[in-house]
């Protein structure tokens, strides 16, 4: 596992995710933005 690493002071950064179940035949997927505070300002699944 890979510790979360802050973006440079006055950048954002976004992380992406997906999965898919074969069985069910369903996809999801979400994203979270943060800031250099990791503050989450920004979030969807």
């Amino acid at each position: 596992m890979v510790k979360w690493m802050p973006p440079l002071q006055g950048w954002v950064k976004i992380n992406v995710d997906a999965g898919f179940s074969v069985a069910n035949k369903h996809a999801v997927s979400g994203f979270i933005i943060r800031n250099e505070e990791g503050l989450i300002i920004g979030l969807e699944v």
